[in-house]
């Protein structure tokens, strides 16, 4: 046989066997038979109307919306919620055992908690809470009379190895659902042994308020003094903010009257906080009245009462902090310049007398009779209204001797009294500033200078400086 008859032979083979492959694989397979499932443990059918927990902390009864010996209203009733649906079919995490010879290996020899579930069907389930597996943290149980051991989810173990305590809600006060706590924070008053502040909304003011209000422009709250100032929104936040959403570290005591909150210092507490609370932004949202009763412990935490006879631990409170000269705005007086009648400048024996009127975007201003320029009056306005403290609080010292410079402001309701800032001299760079013949703060002396400096420009129409 030639070569080229051999090679033609050797391709017509494998013609064939490459055929043959391509029929076998086009053939259909058989195959091969599934594993047969695992049916799926579950303990207990149906719902479950109550459980029964004895374990080393306590020995209680829960069922929907009652927890034994606990008032249902400070109940947390997503935890009560919980708790019962876990046994709507109690699954394990894993099987572990189908017949343990020695169950103490798995702490279910005396266990650390009894459970017994009743359903609305009439059936019962009772099961042991063993020891928690060091890998998954998962707890030993085993079902009552049984030595099959199963694992629990920890989470669900946990609810069974609590106390009754631990059913309680852990949220003092509700999160604000309001754009913002100063929105939701209407009157309110911090009461210390050594004194008190009082913050009153702006929100619906009375004709009194609205007279008040006058000497601040645009203001939400003021702070009560001997004078009023406007609210330091700046500094007010956070203190409002910690009166939402205060969370307890730990229940310590519940179901206490009066004699029992003593106990724990609540007849004598470092701080009251009464505070009326519109917690939502719609126009029915209803106004809800609550009294914080805290007691401080030194170490981070205080104690928080809300009158349901419950002691709430806490993390430290911003609220225990507040001080009076935080809460009070350090600009004196802010009044609408089209709210006014007059400024009157008192300064080194002179007295300059401006007068307005027209309105706030057609201002008319006028000295001794004679018209000056509104914008330029503006300018000087600024200056006179930027007038704050230096933040050192004086309490209520009596200033002496003439006042260095005084500026009135006279507005145009006649029943508004005028609002009086009178700055007397120290001999150093600061004066006292009396606010309506409160002497409770000091300011730079660099204000006094820069307004009379800014009266001589104004006369002679040269630039006015508005900082100092």
């Amino acid at each position: 046989m030639s070569r080229q008859a051999k090679r033609a032979l050797i391709l017509l083979i494998a013609v064939a066997a490459l055929g043959a492959a391509a029929a076998l694989l086009a053939q259909p397979r058989e195959e091969a038979p599934a594993p047969a499932a695992t049916p799926e443990l579950v303990f207990g059918t149906g719902k479950a109307r109550s459980v029964s927990i004895e374990n080393a902390l306590d020995a209680f009864e829960v069922s929907d919306g009652a927890v034994t010996g606990v008032p249902p209203d400070i109940l947390d009733a997503e935890k009560v919620r919980e708790l019962l649906e876990q046994f709507d079919g109690l699954k394990p995490a894993k099987s572990v055992d189908a017949s343990a010879k020695d169950l103490s290996i798995y702490g279910l020899e005396s266990a650390e908690a009894t459970v017994a579930a009743t359903y609305e069907n009439g059936e019962t389930l009772k099961l042991l809470i063993g020891d928690r597996e060091r890998v998954s943290g998962n707890h030993y149980f085993r079902l009552d009379g049984e030595r099959a051991v199963y694992l629990m989810y920890s989470g669900q173990a946990e609810r069974l190895l609590a106390r009754r305590e631990d059913y309680i809600g852990r949220l003092a006060t509700p999160y604000c659902r309001a754009a913002n706590a100063l929105g939701a924070v209407l009157d309110i008053e911090f009461t210390r042994p050594d004194g008190g502040i009082a913050i009153r909304s702006c929100a619906n003011p009375s004709d009194e308020m609205k007279r008040a209000m006058l000497s601040f422009g645009a203001v939400t709250h003021l702070v009560e003094g001997p004078v009023l100032h406007e609210l330091d929104r700046t500094n007010a936040i956070p203190v409002f903010e910690s009166l939402f959403g205060i969370e307890a570290s730990e229940i310590v005591a519940y179901g206490l009257d009066e004699a029992g909150m003593a106990a724990y210092g609540f007849d004598r507490p470092d701080m009251i906080v009464s505070f009326g609370m519109k917690n939502g932004d719609l126009p029915d949202t209803p106004i809800e009245q609550w009294a914080l009763r805290a007691v401080d412990e030194g170490s981070g935490t205080a104690l928080i009462s809300t009158g349901n006879g419950v002691v709430y631990r806490v993390p430290r409170p911003a609220f225990l902090d507040v001080r009076y000269e935080e809460l009070a705005s350090r600009w004196f007086f802010s009044p609408l310049i089209a709210d006014l009648k007059a400024l009157v400048i008192d300064a080194d024996g002179e007295t300059y007398a401006y007068e307005l009127s027209g309105t706030a975007s057609e201002l008319l201003v006028s000295k001794n009779g004679r018209a000056l320029d509104p914008a330029r009056f503006r300018e000087f306005y600024s200056l006179t209204v930027s007038a704050a403290s230096d933040g050192e609080y004086l309490g209520l010292s009596a200033p002496a001797g003439e006042p260095a410079l005084t500026v009135r402001y006279v507005y145009r309701d006649e029943a508004k009294p005028d609002d009086v800032l009178s700055l007397y001299p120290t001999g150093g760079r600061t004066l006292v500033a009396s606010a309506n013949g409160a002497a409770e703060f000091a300011i730079r002396e660099k204000f006094a200078s820069a307004v009379r400096a800014a009266v001589a420009a104004l006369d002679a129409g040269e630039p006015i400086a508005q900082t100092w």
